[in-house]
């Protein structure tokens, strides 16, 4: 459709895998590698992974072609991407979404760090403060208390596990917002059958996203190159006043213990936000008024 793909329903497989062996053999069969040694020891190249991948799509393809009803080899293709590597926008949001899905538990943290900084619920920065405190004095309880809260939040989860069947989740991949262009994109073969003016849109569309991406990869390569040059003696000043930095640094952080420097900097992020009066003309002068009229 041209305001995107329109929902008509949806097609469930279940698959049950039997085990039959024991316990600690299926245990076992955990801790080893999920492909056969000479992959990782030999490893092959992206030419023969791309051959080897068509081979077996061509093969699936032709076995389902065969069944009822017949599936058709393009669906596969898209399926199992055996296509030609090409750029596809709408593959790139998938892949964007499932990372921005994978990272939201560090977007939460950052949030929660935050309210904790801005002293949203004092109660809870009070107790949180303290926990620190004890953290820094007993250094050697970081590392066992950080796998300890793995286990529990392992253990919670274990109570809300997923008991449904496990399905495709076609909201992840954006598929109800795709446009005329992103399907005509999705479906063109390699070389492309597309008329000029799409080509040109689809153009336009993929110099403006290498646009955003040269502009990031720009101001990283800036800051790099800030950091060699300060190296470089090319500012003597500068390079003179880091030199002395690190000298100082160096001396510092030998004499004084590091607890005592990381208990500093989470002091300083949890401290209490101090509220400064706005600044009135209007209340200054009536201030001023008041007390000539005293004097």
């Amino acid at each position: 459709m041209p305001d995107g793909a329109k929902k008509m329903g949806e097609l469930h497989f279940t698959l049950r895998f039997i085990y039959t062996k024991g316990s600690g053999d299926k245990i076992y069969q955990y801790t080893q590698r999920m492909l056969p040694n000479p992959t990782y020891t030999n490893p092959m190249s992206m030419y023969q992974i791309d051959s080897l991948r068509n081979q077996v799509v061509r093969h699936i393809a032709m076995r389902l072609a065969r069944v009822e009803p017949p599936l058709r080899r393009e669906v596969v293709e898209s399926m199992l991407s055996g296509r030609v590597p090409v750029w596809s926008i709408w593959r790139a949001k998938a892949n964007f979404q499932r990372m921005m899905k994978c990272l939201k538990f560090f977007k939460t943290t950052l949030i929660w760090l935050d309210d904790l900084c801005q002293w949203k619920n004092s109660t809870t920065t009070i107790v949180m403060f303290a926990v620190f405190s004890v953290f820094v004095y007993y250094s050697e309880i970081v590392i066992p208390s950080f796998f300890a809260f793995l286990f529990f939040k392992a253990l919670r989860n274990y109570f809300k596990r997923p008991r449904d069947i496990l399905c495709l989740e076609a909201n992840l991949s954006q598929v109800e917002y795709v446009n005329t262009l992103d399907w005509q994109e999705e479906l063109d073969m390699f070389p492309s059958s597309t008329p000029f003016e799409d080509l040109r849109l689809r153009c336009d569309r993929l110099r403006a996203i290498g646009y955003r991406i040269e502009e990031t990869v720009g101001d990283l390569a800036t800051q790099l190159e800030r950091f060699h040059a300060i190296f470089s003696w090319r500012d003597r000043r500068a390079t003179l006043i880091f030199t002395l930095f690190c000298l100082v640094a160096w001396i510092v952080f030998y004499l004084v213990p590091f607890r005592f420097f990381f208990f500093l900097f989470g002091t300083y992020l949890m401290r209490s936000p101090i509220k400064i009066s706005s600044y009135s003309p209007t209340n200054t002068s009536k201030r001023i008024q008041e007390v000539t009229f005293e004097r």
